[in-house]
Protein backbone atom coordinates (compact mmCIF):
# COMPACT_ATOMS: atom_id res chain seq x y z
CA UNK A 1 0.00 0.00 0.00
CA UNK A 2 1.28 3.46 -0.90
CA UNK A 3 0.32 6.72 0.80
CA UNK A 4 1.22 10.06 -0.78
CA UNK A 5 2.06 12.89 1.62
CA UNK A 6 1.78 16.32 0.00
CA UNK A 7 3.50 19.44 1.24
CA UNK A 8 3.04 22.98 -0.07
CA UNK A 9 6.51 23.45 -1.55
CA UNK A 10 7.21 24.87 -5.00
CA UNK A 11 8.11 21.42 -6.38
CA UNK A 12 4.42 20.46 -6.17
CA UNK A 13 3.94 22.45 -9.38
CA UNK A 14 5.90 19.72 -11.18
CA UNK A 15 3.37 17.06 -10.19
CA UNK A 16 0.27 16.18 -12.21
CA UNK A 17 -2.00 15.97 -9.19
CA UNK A 18 -4.89 14.60 -11.25
CA UNK A 19 -2.86 11.36 -11.51
CA UNK A 20 -3.31 10.93 -7.74
CA UNK A 21 -7.10 11.16 -7.85
CA UNK A 22 -7.63 7.48 -7.01
CA UNK A 23 -4.64 7.20 -4.65
CA UNK A 24 -4.56 7.65 -0.88
CA UNK A 25 -3.33 11.20 -0.37
CA UNK A 26 -2.69 13.40 2.65
CA UNK A 27 -2.49 17.16 2.07
CA UNK A 28 -2.19 20.09 4.42
CA UNK A 29 -3.25 23.70 4.94
CA UNK A 30 -3.27 25.51 1.56
CA UNK A 31 -3.39 22.39 -0.63
CA UNK A 32 -6.80 23.50 -1.98
CA UNK A 33 -5.03 26.25 -3.97
CA UNK A 34 -3.71 23.54 -6.28
CA UNK A 35 -7.25 22.62 -7.29
CA UNK A 36 -6.67 19.13 -5.85
CA UNK A 37 -8.52 17.90 -2.77
CA UNK A 38 -6.72 15.05 -0.96
CA UNK A 39 -8.26 12.03 0.74
CA UNK A 40 -7.22 13.52 4.09
CA UNK A 41 -6.70 17.24 4.70
CA UNK A 42 -4.59 18.20 7.72
CA UNK A 43 -5.15 21.73 8.99
CA UNK A 44 -2.89 23.36 11.55
CA UNK A 45 -2.33 26.86 10.13
CA UNK A 46 -4.83 28.90 12.14
CA UNK A 47 -3.94 32.11 10.26
CA UNK A 48 -5.23 30.52 7.07
CA UNK A 49 -8.11 28.77 8.75
CA UNK A 50 -9.65 31.89 10.25
CA UNK A 51 -10.21 33.18 6.72
CA UNK A 52 -11.31 29.87 5.26
CA UNK A 53 -13.31 27.85 7.81
CA UNK A 54 -16.74 28.82 6.41
CA UNK A 55 -15.98 26.85 3.22
CA UNK A 56 -15.03 23.49 4.76
CA UNK A 57 -18.39 21.87 4.06
CA UNK A 58 -17.82 22.40 0.32
CA UNK A 59 -15.13 19.71 0.14
CA UNK A 60 -15.44 15.93 -0.08
CA UNK A 61 -12.56 14.96 2.18
CA UNK A 62 -11.74 13.93 5.75
CA UNK A 63 -10.26 16.77 7.81
CA UNK A 64 -7.53 16.13 10.38
CA UNK A 65 -7.65 18.80 13.09
CA UNK A 66 -7.06 19.47 16.78
CA UNK A 67 -9.66 19.76 19.51
CA UNK A 68 -8.85 23.46 19.75
CA UNK A 69 -9.80 24.06 16.12
CA UNK A 70 -12.95 21.95 16.45
CA UNK A 71 -14.09 23.89 19.52
CA UNK A 72 -13.28 27.22 17.89
CA UNK A 73 -15.12 26.39 14.67
CA UNK A 74 -18.31 24.33 15.30
CA UNK A 75 -18.88 24.06 11.54
CA UNK A 76 -16.59 21.00 11.65
CA UNK A 77 -19.47 19.07 13.20
CA UNK A 78 -20.90 18.99 9.68
CA UNK A 79 -17.79 17.39 8.15
CA UNK A 80 -15.92 14.08 8.29
CA UNK A 81 -13.02 14.71 10.61
CA UNK A 82 -10.38 13.10 12.79
CA UNK A 83 -9.21 14.73 16.02
CA UNK A 84 -5.48 14.71 16.77
CA UNK A 85 -3.81 16.75 19.51
CA UNK A 86 -0.25 17.79 18.80
CA UNK A 87 2.54 20.07 20.11
CA UNK A 88 1.67 23.62 19.07
CA UNK A 89 5.25 24.43 18.05
CA UNK A 90 5.65 21.57 15.60
CA UNK A 91 4.90 21.54 11.89
CA UNK A 92 1.82 20.03 10.29
CA UNK A 93 3.83 17.52 8.24
CA UNK A 94 5.60 15.91 11.20
CA UNK A 95 2.75 16.08 13.72
CA UNK A 96 -0.25 15.26 11.53
CA UNK A 97 0.53 14.07 8.01
CA UNK A 98 3.18 11.43 8.68
CA UNK A 99 1.59 9.99 11.84
CA UNK A 100 -1.68 9.64 9.92
CA UNK A 101 0.13 7.87 7.06
CA UNK A 102 1.74 5.51 9.57
CA UNK A 103 -1.70 4.73 11.04
CA UNK A 104 -3.21 4.07 7.62
CA UNK A 105 -0.42 1.61 6.80
CA UNK A 106 -0.86 -0.48 9.94
CA UNK A 107 -1.48 -4.14 9.11
CA UNK A 108 -0.37 -3.79 5.48
CA UNK A 109 2.30 -6.15 4.13
CA UNK A 110 3.87 -3.54 1.86
CA UNK A 111 4.16 -0.09 3.43
CA UNK A 112 5.38 2.93 1.51
CA UNK A 113 5.12 6.70 1.85
CA UNK A 114 5.92 8.95 -1.09
CA UNK A 115 6.61 12.60 -0.31
CA UNK A 116 5.66 15.32 -2.80
CA UNK A 117 6.08 19.06 -2.36
CA UNK A 118 8.07 18.74 0.88
CA UNK A 119 10.99 20.96 -0.10
CA UNK A 120 12.50 22.27 3.15
CA UNK A 121 14.01 25.18 1.22
CA UNK A 122 15.36 28.12 3.19
CA UNK A 123 13.02 30.65 1.61
CA UNK A 124 9.86 28.60 2.23
CA UNK A 125 8.61 29.18 -1.32
CA UNK A 126 5.17 27.63 -1.89
CA UNK A 127 3.60 26.14 -4.99
CA UNK A 128 1.07 28.96 -4.99
CA UNK A 129 1.68 32.67 -5.41
CA UNK A 130 1.10 34.51 -2.16
CA UNK A 131 1.63 38.24 -2.21
CA UNK A 132 3.18 40.02 0.72
CA UNK A 133 -0.01 42.07 1.07
CA UNK A 134 -2.16 38.92 1.26
CA UNK A 135 -0.11 37.63 4.21
CA UNK A 136 -0.03 41.03 5.88
CA UNK A 137 -3.78 41.50 5.55
CA UNK A 138 -4.43 38.17 7.29
CA UNK A 139 -2.05 39.09 10.11
CA UNK A 140 -3.69 42.50 10.51
CA UNK A 141 -7.14 40.90 10.78
CA UNK A 142 -5.91 38.54 13.49
CA UNK A 143 -3.81 41.13 15.30
CA UNK A 144 -0.56 39.23 14.66
CA UNK A 145 2.93 40.59 14.01
CA UNK A 146 3.61 40.01 10.30
CA UNK A 147 7.40 40.14 10.73
CA UNK A 148 7.39 37.44 13.41
CA UNK A 149 4.87 35.19 11.66
CA UNK A 150 6.72 35.21 8.34
CA UNK A 151 10.35 35.16 9.38
CA UNK A 152 10.72 33.35 12.70
CA UNK A 153 10.86 29.94 10.98
CA UNK A 154 13.93 31.00 8.97
CA UNK A 155 16.26 31.08 11.98
CA UNK A 156 19.08 28.57 12.22
CA UNK A 157 17.68 27.31 15.53
CA UNK A 158 14.30 26.58 13.96
CA UNK A 159 15.91 24.82 10.99
CA UNK A 160 17.76 22.54 13.37
CA UNK A 161 14.53 21.77 15.24
CA UNK A 162 12.80 20.82 11.99
CA UNK A 163 15.76 18.69 10.93
CA UNK A 164 15.71 16.86 14.26
CA UNK A 165 11.95 16.30 14.08
CA UNK A 166 12.30 14.68 10.69
CA UNK A 167 15.16 12.47 11.87
CA UNK A 168 13.10 11.20 14.82
CA UNK A 169 10.16 10.68 12.49
CA UNK A 170 12.33 8.78 9.99
CA UNK A 171 13.67 6.42 12.65
CA UNK A 172 10.16 5.67 13.92
CA UNK A 173 8.84 4.94 10.43
CA UNK A 174 11.78 2.69 9.61
CA UNK A 175 11.28 0.76 12.87
CA UNK A 176 7.75 0.05 11.66
CA UNK A 177 9.07 -1.28 8.33
CA UNK A 178 7.70 1.67 6.37
CA UNK A 179 9.63 2.73 3.29
CA UNK A 180 9.72 6.48 2.75
CA UNK A 181 10.87 8.27 -0.39
CA UNK A 182 11.34 11.89 -1.35
CA UNK A 183 9.66 12.09 -4.77
CA UNK A 184 9.65 15.89 -4.90
CA UNK A 185 12.38 16.24 -7.50
CA UNK A 186 15.45 18.45 -7.64
CA UNK A 187 13.71 21.50 -6.15
CA UNK A 188 13.38 19.70 -2.83
CA UNK A 189 16.17 20.14 -0.29
CA UNK A 190 14.88 17.39 2.00
CA UNK A 191 17.67 14.85 2.45
CA UNK A 192 16.13 12.90 5.32
CA UNK A 193 14.73 10.24 2.99
CA UNK A 194 16.16 8.61 -0.15
CA UNK A 195 14.94 10.01 -3.45
CA UNK A 196 12.70 8.26 -5.92
CA UNK A 197 11.78 9.45 -9.40
CA UNK A 198 8.11 9.17 -10.31
CA UNK A 199 6.96 7.93 -13.71
CA UNK A 200 6.05 10.41 -16.45
CA UNK A 201 2.33 9.99 -15.85
CA UNK A 202 2.77 11.76 -12.49
CA UNK A 203 4.69 14.76 -13.86
CA UNK A 204 3.61 17.98 -15.55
Amino acid sequence: MIVYVLGNGKSLNKVKLSSLKHKITIGCNHIYRSGFIPTYWCIQDTNFFNCFHHKVTDFNTTFVISNIIKKSFPIFEKTRHIIVDYPATSGVITTLSFPLAKHLLEGEKEKEIRCLGIDQDQEKIHFYKETRMESKDICDILGLDYQIINFESHTEENKEIIKKEFEILRDDLYQNNIKVFNCSGELSKMECFPRKVLGKKYLQ
